[in-house]
C-alpha cells in the first residue's frame, strides 16, 4: 500500500519486496524480485495529467511513440481495464537487452502515471503471465493520503492530501480537521480528542477496554448514551457500540445518527488517556466518503509514525 499516491498493489507469489526506499529514483514506489525466475517487479509513479478531451486511442498512440523514442520495441499493445480502471497494457523489449521482456500495465489516475512493470527472460514470461494479470486485476486506487500527527502525542492517522485543513487546535486535547471534496455538503469533519483519564468525566470509566464483562459494557454504554442524549445541540438516534481489536489495541467503535449526519468514533484507553478518532459526515454522502474513512481508520497509529 502506498497511501501517499493512493494505490494498493498486489503481486504474485514468490516475489520478495525491497523494504528500503529506492534512493536512486524518487518515482519508484515498489520494487521486488523473484529469485527462481530471475524476474523483477518495479512500480513507478510520475506526475502525468491526461488532458480532459484525450481518449485512450490518442493516449495509446502517444505512449507507443514515447516508448519507441526510449529504445523499446513494442511486441504487444492494448487498451484494457483492471478492477474497472482503464489502463494500457504493453509487452516490450529493450533493444539493449535481447533476452528479457517487460510486461507493463500503465494507469493514469490521481494526476499520476503508474507503471507496473515485470521484467523477465522472454523464455520464462509465459510462466508469469497469468499470475501477473491476476495480481494487477486486484489493484485499488483511492485518494492520495497524508499523515496527520496530533501535537504533543505519538498519535497520528492519514487523511487525503491537499483536501484536508486544520480548523481548530487546542494543545493536544482536541485537534479538528475538515476534508472537503467538492460542494458545500460533501466531506468529512474529523477530529481527535485526547483527554487524561484523571478528568472527572472518566472517574467511573474502566481503566482499559480489554476483557470487559457484560456488566461493564452495559454500564459504559448506558452512561455514554445518557451523555449523548443530554446534549442540547444534538438529536441522536441509532446509537451502536462495537468492541474490537483495532491495529492491536482494544477499541470501542461508536456510531450514531445526528439528524442528517452520521458519526463514527474509534475510542481507545491508552497511556492514561481517552483517545477518540472521530468522523462526521452527511448520511446522503455515505457512498462517497466511507471508503476514505475506512482507509483513514485503518491508518490510526498510537505509537508514532507508521
Amino acid at each position: 500500500v502506498d497511501m501517499e499516491h493512493g494505490i494498493k498493489l498486489f503481486y504474485p507469489q514468490h516475489f520478495i519486496l525491497d523494504t528500503e526506499k529506492d534512493k536512486t529514483n524518487d518515482n519508484v514506489i515498489m520494487r521486488g524480485t523473484n529469485g527462481k525466475l530471475k524476474a523483477e517487479l518495479v512500480v513507478t509513479a510520475d506526475s502525468f495529467t491526461v488532458p480532459v478531451k484525450t481518449d485512450f486511442v490518442e493516449l495509446k498512440s502517444y505512449e507507443e511513440q514515447f516508448l519507441r523514442n526510449q529504445g523499446f520495441e513494442i511486441i504487444k499493445s492494448s487498451v484494457e481495464s483492471a478492477n474497472n480502471v482503464k489502463c494500457l497494457h504493453v509487452l516490450l523489449k529493450n533493444k539493449n537487452n535481447a533476452v528479457n521482456v517487460i510486461d507493463r500495465y500503465m494507469f493514469y489516475i490521481n494526476n499520476y502515471r503508474f507503471n507496473v512493470s515485470y521484467e523477465v527472460a522472454e523464455a520464462l514470461h509465459e510462466q508469469l503471465v497469468s499470475d501477473i494479470a491476476k495480481a494487477v486485476e486486484l489493484t485499488v486506487f483511492s485518494e492520495p493520503m497524508q499523515r496527520l500527527e496530533i501535537p504533543g502525542t505519538n498519535y497520528s492517522y492519514n487523511m487525503p492530501i491537499n483536501k484536508t485543513r486544520i480548523i481548530k487546535k487546542t494543545g493536544n486535547e482536541h485537534v479538528l480537521y475538515t476534508y472537503t471534496d467538492s460542494g458545500d455538503d460533501t466531506g468529512i469533519l474529523t477530529g481527535v480528542i485526547v483527554h487524561p483519564l484523571t478528568r472527572a468525566r472518566y472517574y467511573k470509566w474502566p481503566k482499559s477496554f480489554a476483557n470487559l464483562t457484560n456488566e461493564q459494557k452495559q454500564k459504559f454504554e448506558a452512561d455514554y448514551r445518557k451523555e449523548l442524549m443530554e446534549n442540547p445541540r444534538a438529536i441522536v438516534k441509532n446509537i451502536a457500540f462495537k468492541y474490537k481489536k483495532h491495529n492491536g489495541y482494544d477499541c470501542i467503535v461508536l456510531e450514531y445518527d445526528d439528524q442528517r449526519s452520521h458519526n463514527i468514533s474509534y475510542m481507545f484507553l491508552v497511556d492514561g488517556n481517552f483517545v477518540s478518532f472521530d468522523y462526521l459526515y452527511w448520511i446522503k454522502k455515505a457512498d462517497d466518503v466511507l471508503p476514505i474513512i475506512e482507509m483513514s481508520a485503518e491508518s490510526i497509529s498510537l505509537e508514532g509514525r507508521k
